[in-house]
């Protein structure tokens, strides 16, 4: 396959994540610059589609994705839908031979990301899947920190991410209260992601999960809860190196950080550094300071006792965002492009560790429905 020199792309679900995060930054001139045409917009509410293509400069519209796979000429999709849609929506589409973005989580079973793996590799389309937490400046020097010792040998760590449940979205978040939905899918794939980029792949899991709240309210619409919304996991990366992770839709707006500690010191992620446009610090505690540090940390450590707070970058951009909140997904679509251009495969947003967090999920729910703990099959490679 030589070069590609553009990229047609078709939106597929113009809800919130897509109308406000993605399309504003997807238009704009710097993209069209790099050979990027949005072509078509996929609702199946057909006065949202309609209002989308107007607003961003579609030249069609659809309120079926089979048919737009079947009439565009598009190269490729980015799939905005509900979790539960994502992969019978992406399966489609790499069946057609259209490269694939997808946001998290890719699909909700170890088998459907399977199948997806194995059609992508047959079509020979690419697949990109957020969230590619590795994009982040914040998670880049902190797995430098580790990687350097700073810290000395993990030993463990936790991860909270608690949130209302989307109650307070302007489109109705019924779906999130059914199979497919929940915290783990939409909330805490963040934070595993993360970890598994800083330890390591996960070996097994011991969960709780339940439903908490039965029955949810928005605006006037009544909210019968059929999907847990909340559980406790622990995650055993080996190496006796253990993560406890709580996530759940209890939360009155967001909460959430993580944190892994070592023999000589804590690295402590905030909620803010997990966001691009929040001016979160990472905080690094060192239990010895006088202990042996590399020379490119020096200038951060400061040479003091307590709490270190470092301040990175926001997430990088190659242009000026017209919505900045969306820029981790802005970065993931980015690479996207340019595994289809210069015919690579991913090194950040890759399905196959989509794949390893999608498992870890499903094995939680087995493990609070068995009381048992679950050995997992995939690795985070």
């Amino acid at each position: 396959m030589g070069l590609v020199k553009k990229v047609r792309i078709g939106v597929i679900g113009c809800g919130v994540a897509a109308t406000r995060d993605v399309l504003p930054n997807l238009v704009q001139p710097e993209m069209a610059r790099r050979g990027v045409e949005l072509v078509a917009v996929c609702d199946t509410v057909k006065s949202r589609v309609k209002t989308t293509m107007k607003a961003f400069g579609a030249r069609e519209m659809y309120v079926d994705y089979t048919e737009m796979l079947a009439e565009s000429d598009i190269d490729a999709v980015a799939i905005f839908t509900p979790i539960n849609l994502h992969y019978p929506i992406a399966l489609a589409s790499a069946q057609e031979g259209k490269h694939v973005y997808v946001q998290k989580a890719m699909t909700t079973t170890l088998k459907e990301a399977n199948s997806l793996l194995s059609t992508v590799e047959k079509q020979n389309v690419k697949l990109v899947t957020s969230p590619g937490q590795m994009h982040n400046p914040s998670f880049r020097m902190a797995r430098a920190m580790l990687s350097d010792g700073l810290i000395g040998k993990p030993l463990w760590g936790h991860i909270l991410a608690s949130s209302d449940g989307h109650i307070h979205e302007r489109t109705d978040p019924s779906w999130y209260y059914k199979p497919g939905g929940g915290p783990l899918y939409s909330f805490l794939v963040y934070y595993i992601t993360t970890f598994c980029w800083m330890l390591g792949s996960i070996q097994k899991v011991t969960a709780l999960s339940g439903i908490t709240i039965p029955t949810r309210w928005w605006k006037q619409k009544r909210i019968d809860n059929e999907m847990d919304d909340s559980t406790m996991i622990l995650l055993d990366f080996g190496d006796s190196i253990y993560v406890s992770a709580i996530s759940n839709f209890l939360g009155k707006g967001v909460v959430g950080g993580g944190a892994i500690y070592g023999a000589n010191g804590v690295i402590r992620l905030p909620l803010a550094v997990y966001r691009s446009t929040q001016q979160g610090s990472m905080q690094v505690l060192w239990y010895n300071i006088l202990g042996k540090i590399k020379n490119n940390i020096n200038p951060l450590k400061q040479r003091m006792k307590g709490w270190v707070d470092w301040t990175p970058p926001l997430f990088p951009t190659p242009y000026p965002l017209s919505a900045p909140w969306g820029a981790h997904i802005i970065a993931d679509i980015l690479e996207f492009i340019d595994c289809i251009k210069e015919d690579k495969k991913p090194t950040v947003a890759s399905g196959e560790r989509a794949r390893h967090v999608i498992e870890v999920f499903e094995k939680s729910y087995l493990s609070a429905k068995s009381g048992k703990a679950q050995k997992l099959e995939t690795v985070f490679a």
